[in-house]
């Protein structure tokens, strides 16, 4: 009876077929297999999942989208892109145009060799939905990472009347790695900005150790030398392959400062409670103020160490002393080799001072070069 059946529904196929008719169910959707016609056939044509590799292909996949970008290293090695297809479509692959390749189960894959010599390498990939009907195309652009490395311009900045010799030689694009531009700055100096731009975006930048693109390429230097002093700062420009680094040399030299200056471009001031944080107070220090008032905050803990950073606008000065004085009488301060100030004590060892004996007020004393002029500084602590 089945036999019969079939034959009947064959029969019926063919001739509705050979009218020119469609066998449609229902919702009009095709009907096929004819052995089968009750199941419509599967009109989608949009891709599953799509993915090179381990590699990041840009915009991330969305089955809607059906352009994106994809960047490798231009090593001759293979790329191999999985592509998954729905239920019964047909899926096949090109490279720049060549000829199709079936994507087909289990692994989905389409393996190709790119071509070095060209920009940019095209793998489409061609969906056919199962009733034939529906056709998708998706495109990988594929291009090489880039092995340039390069500026486009270098320039320093500071403040009104800290740069007393220009930026020299005067940049150029095309110069060498390791060409080397002096700068001289004013002994006063304490800032200068490093700008730049590069050839490319997808080249990277460091500046002195820091990335140029968290300061939007205008990196500010603060660690500048004493008078007198010189010190490199070193811009280097990596390709987006890595396999190409060029650097560029900023000389920074500071004026000599004259020899009656005495006075400090900076003063920190540490404190370290008994359970060994260590927070720096903030004595809004400026060279010109020489007294400064610091109240003691409680809620710190018990401090168990004071420690003072100075450093001098000229590198020429005689030299620095200190004393401090607590409720118990005046104590000397020892200048550690690190050019930092520690109390002196009595009790436990190096660094520490009884919870309860802080200082009441640190003066610290500057001779200048000429050994006749001085400057003092005062700092009071105060509960």
């Amino acid at each position: 009876m089945n036999k019969i059946v079939q034959s009947i529904i064959g029969f019926m196929t063919v001739a509705i077929l050979a009218s020119g008719c469609e066998l449609l169910d229902k919702d009009g959707k095709s009907m096929l297999p004819f052995s089968r016609p009750g199941i419509p056939v599967n009109d989608d044509a949009a891709l599953k999942g799509l993915s090179v590799d381990s590699l990041a292909i840009s915009p991330e996949f969305d089955p809607a989208t059906l352009e994106y970008t994809l960047y490798v290293a231009n090593d001759g090695s293979p790329v191999t892109a999985i592509a998954i297809g729905p239920d019964g479509a047909s899926v096949t692959a090109t490279l720049n145009g060549g000829d199709p390749s079936a994507i087909v189960a289990p692994g989905y894959s389409y393996t190709a060799t790119l071509n070095p010599g060209l920009a940019e390498n095209d793998i489409v990939i061609t969906v056919v939905s199962e009733d034939t009907l529906t056709t998708t195309v998706y495109t990988i652009r594929i291009y090489f990472f880039g092995s340039d490395a390069g500026l486009s311009s270098l320039s320093i900045s500071a403040a009104a009347g800290m740069i007393t010799a220009d930026f020299d030689p005067v940049f150029d694009p095309l110069e060498a790695s390791g060409t080397v531009h002096t700068v001289m700055l004013s002994y006063l100096a304490n800032e200068m900005t490093v700008s730049l731009a590069l050839q490319s975006p997808v080249m990277t930048a460091m500046v002195d150790g820091w990335a140029a693109e968290n300061y939007d390429f205008n990196v500010p230097i603060t660690d500048l030398p004493l008078s007198s002093g010189t010190r490199d700062i070193t811009v280097a420009v990596t390709s987006q392959d890595q396999s190409t680094t060029v650097n560029y040399i900023i000389r920074v030299t500071m004026e000599t400062a004259p020899p009656d200056e005495a006075r400090l471009s900076d003063l920190v001031f540490r404190v370290r409670n008994v359970a060994g944080t260590v927070t720096i107070r903030d004595l809004g220090f400026l060279p010109d103020d020489y007294a400064y008032t610091y109240v003691r905050i409680w809620s710190d803990g018990y401090w168990r160490q004071f420690r003072f950073t100075l450093t001098p606008l000229s590198a020429d000065i005689q030299g620095i002393s200190a004393t401090g004085t607590c409720i118990t009488g005046t104590v000397a301060l020892t200048e550690n080799v690190d050019g930092t100030w520690t109390l002196e004590t009595n009790d436990t060892g190096p660094y520490t001072w009884d919870a309860y004996d802080y200082p009441q007020s640190v003066v610290f004393t500057v001779t200048a070069a000429d050994n006749s002029t001085t400057r003092t500084y005062t700092v009071n602590v105060v509960d």
